[in-house]
Parts: C-alpha cells; structure tokens; sequence
C-alpha cells in the first residue's frame, strides 16, 4: 500500500524542495530536509530510483534533470515520490514510479506544466487521484486537459524471470517445429545453429558442429 507521494524540484538558491505531498501531512519539513540530498540527486545518479528508509517507512525516489535555455542555469531537476511501509514489496512500486517520471518530462516537454507555476498548481490533485486510484485500483488514468493529456500509470511485476546461466552439458531442444522457426527473422548466429539443434547433443558439441568459438 502507497502511504504517500511527493513532488519535489531542485531550487538554485536554497537547494532541494519538497513542493507537493499527498497526504500534505505525510512527510515533515525536518525528515524531508534530512534526507533531501537522496531525494534530488547529481545529474550522475539520475534516472534511477534511490530509496532511504525512516523508521517503519521507506522513501523512494526518482529523479530526473531536463536541461533547456529556458530554465534557470539551463536545467530542470526534480523528483517524484513514494512513501511505502518498510517491508514492502519494492518492485510494483518502483516501475510505477519509473513511469510517472516519464510522463512529467513528456508532458513538461509538450505542455511545460512544471515550468509554469500555474499549471504546476495541478500536481496535487494529480498526486490525490494516484494515491487514492493506485491503491484501490492498482492502476490510474487521468486527464489533464480537453486535449488528450494525460497521466497512466499500473502497478505489476516484470512478467520474466531471471535467464538460467546455460551450461555446455545442456541439451536444447525446440518447442515448435524446426522448419516453423526458420522463416522467423532471427540474427544471423541463430539462423547458423538453428540446424545444429537435434535434441539430443549438448550445447558443447553443437558449438563444435557448427565451428563457432566455445572458448
């Protein structure tokens, strides 16, 4: 369950900013200002997600830079948050989070709604109906004007798991027939083991077959 989110900018004179917060009351000025400098990070650490934690809660955030002429010092910088309880299950959450920091620079970008401190003025709605939709729906949809912008954003795991390390005793064998898979546009090394693979040798004597470096 999201406990909160926050929206904060990096403010050239006096440093990282909480500027919305839903619940407003969710996160203090003294724990954000203790943890500011993880919240607004250095161009370096951007584009990813840093986590502190507090107590029985954790903290993510994403941070992002834009740069432009038209921003103070050329760049824009800012983060969006999330507040969870400290055991949870991060990876929902850290994809969601990942994709409402995508869709601010598309629409900071197409619309400047963080540029301008009137449209900025939308953001705490904007964090109300993810909070509340996030929660009871796992999933949010919200327009932000009658011309087609928009924020969506679903919590879910990645569907794959991690690739088993494959070993030179292993034996490959196909799911489909042979002769089906050689019309699909594969690259040029599997278009050459493609008929290398019986079912029965290993991937050491394929590799042999088909001269191909098994160092």
């Amino acid at each position: 369950m999201i406990l909160g989110l926050t929206y904060s900018e990096f403010d050239n004179k006096i440093g990282p900013q909480l500027r919305f917060a839903y619940p407003c009351d969710i996160l203090s000025k003294d724990i954000f200002e203790s943890y500011s400098e993880y919240v607004i990070m250095s161009k370096p650490l951007c584009d990813k997600v840093i986590t502190v934690f507090h107590k029985d809660m954790k903290f993510m955030n994403y941070s992002v830079a834009i740069e432009n002429p038209k921003y103070h010092r050329n760049t824009l910088t800012f983060a969006f948050g999330l507040i969870l309880h400290r055991e949870s299950e991060t990876e929902y959450y850290e994809n969601a989070l990942r994709k409402i920091s995508y869709s601010f620079v598309h629409l900071e970008t197409e619309t400047e709604i963080l540029f301008s401190n009137e449209s900025k003025q939308q953001i705490p709605d904007i964090l109300k109906i993810l909070f509340e939709d996030l929660n009871s729906k796992m999933e949010s949809f919200t327009y932000l004007d009658k011309n087609n912008v928009y924020v969506a954003v679903k919590l879910f795991r990645n569907s794959w798991k991690k690739a088993q390390r494959v070993e030179d005793y292993h034996v490959p064998s196909f799911r489909f027939d042979k002769i089906d898979l050689s019309w699909l546009p594969w690259d040029v090394t599997y278009q050459h083991l493609i008929p290398h693979i019986d079912g029965v040798s290993n991937v050491h004597r394929i590799a042999i077959s088909a001269n191909m470096d098994i160092s």
